[in-house]
């Protein structure tokens, strides 16, 4: 299934990118801290809002409505700028808006000194077709020009669309595939009657969690790496990739390498290919996330470019109605005693992006799963057949089974066919994880009948 939703937008990007083009896309490779910090390697990554500019299929994956902006000074004329947010709704879509600015001062223009500024405004909109596919696509508004009007320059004044279409699929726990095709029928109508169709891009890249919970190595330590290839119709395919080492639920320090193209005869040669170099940090605490990126050209001026970016996703609390206590023994005191609403349950070692963590939160809030007596859940420790059987027997409230060697360790096969689920499992006679569990019990019917029945959920 995987191979036919990809194979087909694959074959008929290609065939886009044969069509000429005459013209840069003035805003392309500039995104958020995180990304940069990776070497822009984020279409099959792309697990957060900053997914608004690289792979929309990844916007569908939020769960809060998120927000963010960034700003860089590439140097002492140019800046950057990027405001923007996505926020879940219904039918499962996810819609965002977001605005990117790219202004350069100074520019002498016949006897006029003015700016020039390239800026945009995007749409995007994006959909979960299952849990592990999804779909993107965005609308931009696309202007550029001079800061006021000089006879014989209006060229430089044009405006335009674009559009950008993206595929994201979760190929195993720990790899997820994406696709983007960006400034697709993208064209800028300039003042003098002139017109230029803008490059089309062809962006396909994998993220792979080598080391962590759930990850391909079961380690302490949460690595995650990054590989794009990037073809467009005007240049070379080009590589980039990022490292991404999670010290901490709270800290992140990221490195990767981006290959640019140059495009124009000057101040470079045309046609030489470019290694630059990307470092960052990203800080997320509660609701707040700090990234920080730093780009070292590897172009003959070696210059360094400094990206910063906020981040929030944003969670409503849900306050308990203030009512009356009602007089005892009277028919209310035991409507009363049902609570309203219930908090739901966070263990300090499932960070917020853990990848099993809704599972595990709401599995602990309707009380089929629970962590240990520290307040953790130890989502990484094996399961052994005896604890299987006490949590299988509390969420189908039957006597637990008895069991010859209740510490043999179960394999991933063996609760998958005891919670009769059908997906295949990849390497099953690997022993269950406590976070593997949690995702196979949230999978089944009497779980999610469990979950349905909890009154208001308050984070």
């Amino acid at each position: 299934m995987f191979r036919n939703q990809l194979l087909a937008p694959c074959l008929f990007c290609l065939l886009l990118l044969t069509c000429p083009a005459l013209a840069s896309s003035p805003l392309g490779g500039f995104n958020g801290a995180r990304p940069q910090a990776l070497g822009n390697a984020y279409a099959g990554l792309a697990d957060d809002a900053y997914a608004f500019y690289v792979n929309q299929a990844g916007l569908a994956g939020l769960k809060l409505p998120n927000f963010f902006s960034t700003y860089s000074q590439l140097d002492a004329n140019t800046a950057f700028s990027a405001l923007g947010g996505a926020v879940p709704g219904t039918f499962g879509l996810t819609v965002g808006l977001g605005y990117r600015r790219l202004s350069i001062s100074g520019l002498q223009a016949s006897s006029e000194t003015v700016d020039n500024t390239d800026q945009e405004i995007a749409l995007a909109v994006a959909k979960k077709i299952d849990d592990d596919f999804s779909l993107g696509a965005a609308l931009r508004f696309i202007a550029r020009g001079l800061s006021k009007p000089v006879p014989g320059f209006e060229g430089a004044n044009g405006c335009g669309l674009a559009c950008d279409v993206g595929v994201r699929r979760s190929y195993r726990p720990w790899l997820r595939l994406g696709l983007s095709l960006q400034d697709l029928g993208g064209r800028i109508n300039y003042q003098d009657g002139s017109s230029a169709d803008l490059p089309y891009e062809l962006v396909v890249g994998g993220a792979l969690d080598l080391f962590g919970r759930g990850a391909l190595f079961e380690e302490r330590n949460e690595i995650g790496v990054t590989l794009d290839f990037n073809k467009s119709r005007d240049a070379p395919l080009l590589v980039r990739g990022g490292v991404e080492w999670r010290l901490t639920p709270q800290l992140a320090v990221r490195a990767g390498l981006e290959q640019s193209f140059a495009e124009l005869q000057d101040p470079f040669p045309r046609g030489i290919i470019y290694n630059n170099l990307t470092a960052g940090l990203g800080f997320h605490y509660s609701s707040f996330a700090v990234d920080y990126a730093m780009r070292r050209n590897g172009d003959p001026t070696g210059d360094v470019i400094n990206y910063l970016s906020f981040g929030y996703e944003y969670a409503e609390p849900t306050a308990e109605a203030v009512r009356p206590a009602p007089e005892e023994n009277s028919p209310l005191a035991a409507e009363a005693s049902i609570p309203r609403v219930v908090r739901v349950k966070h263990f300090p070692d499932v960070p917020a992006k853990f990848w099993a963590r809704e599972a595990i939160e709401m599995l602990a809030t309707a009380g089929l799963m629970w962590g240990y007596t520290d307040g953790s859940f130890h989502p990484s420790n094996k399961v052994t057949l005896g604890e299987f059987e006490t949590i299988f027997s509390v969420g189908q409230h039957v006597p637990p089974g008895i069991i010859a060697d209740g510490q043999k360790l179960i394999t991933r096969q063996e609760a998958a066919d005891r919670l009769k689920l059908k997906a295949r499992i990849d390497r099953p006679r690997r022993p269950l994880t406590r976070a593997e569990l949690a995702v196979m019990i949230y999978q089944t019917d009497w779980a999610q009948a469990a979950i349905k029945r909890l009154p208001t959920l308050q984070e």
